[in-house]
């Protein structure tokens, strides 16, 4: 992401920060000379700003939006099955991330717990970006329908989630799905601990656990995750009546601490009153 010097009376806004509270931590500078002012998805990225003694304001996210938009358009569990070609049994919902290494890393993983839960069907939730080639590959050895561009319907009718680390677990989350993070670095487990130490700067992968400050959703990354420790997170969010609500009342905590839907139009208010000000004492 390149940064360049507004010109002088130039008001400069930044809606959705880039995540550099993750990693690559000294952007702050590029962003501290050309941007104004900062408005955020995310509540805990306040105080990473604050830190950096940078003014920035929290809106809400986006997705709030999304999903309640999604709701408007219901269609019942049934006639998703239906279209879809998927049987009568409770779905679980296999989200294997966007890019081709991390379903070909990931998914296989996923794939494995699946003859112990005989009673669900497994369904990939497929993205628009990959070719059919790379999920063939990964799922021939196994009878998993996949619906592809359809993560939000899926999730909606799905009784538990294994998520590859990112958005996705944050919509899961506010689909009320309980689930399983998961996730593999490229190199082995040397490379990830020197990537953590190095690069990442948070606790947590899941957005989930960062919003909530804890592990409310269980995190199986790199050498954790096994097809053993999958099966046994996963028989937990199932069966386990205290873990599986103890997760849901995470949700509504998280969905109480992201506020309000509305983000963007926040924001352009925020923008608009701002220059509205400017104009105003000039």
């Amino acid at each position: 992401m390149l940064f360049r010097s507004h010109p002088k009376g130039v008001k400069v806004f930044y809606y959705i920060s880039p995540k550099i509270w993750a990693w690559k931590e000294s952007r702050i500078k590029h962003i501290k000379a050309s941007v104004d002012k900062m408005f955020l998805i995310f509540p805990f990225e306040i105080d990473f700003y604050k830190k950096h003694q940078y003014q920035a304001e929290y809106v809400g996210n986006p997705l709030l939006d999304e999903i309640s938009a999604f709701h408007s358009r219901y269609i019942s569990c049934e006639q998703f099955k239906i279209e879809n070609g998927l049987n009568d049994k409770p779905i679980i919902a296999l989200v294997p991330g966007s890019r081709k290494q991390e379903i070909v890393q990931i998914l296989p993983v996923m794939l494995q717990v699946q003859k112990y839960f005989s009673e669900y069907q497994f369904v990939v939730a497929g993205a628009p970006s990959i070719d059919d080639d790379i999920y063939k590959k990964v799922i021939r050895a196994f009878n998993i329908p996949i619906v592809r561009d359809k993560t939000y319907e899926l999730l909606n009718y799905s009784t538990a989630a294994l998520v590859t680390s990112g958005t996705a677990t944050l919509e899961a989350g506010l689909f009320n799905v309980p689930q399983v993070v998961c996730y593999k670095f490229k190199g082995g487990s040397l490379v990830y601990k020197l990537g953590r130490w190095i690069f990442l700067k948070v606790p947590y992968v899941s957005l989930v656990n960062i919003i909530l400050g804890k592990e409310a959703v269980k995190e199986l990354l790199q050498q954790y995750l096994t097809p053993e420790n999958l099966k046994l997170e996963l028989y937990k969010i199932l069966n386990n009546e205290p873990c599986r609500r103890q997760m849901l009342d995470d949700y509504f905590k998280m969905r109480e601490i992201m506020g309000e839907k509305g983000a963007s139009a926040r924001a352009a208010q925020k923008m608009y009153n701002v220059l509205k000000q400017v104009n105003k004492n000039e």
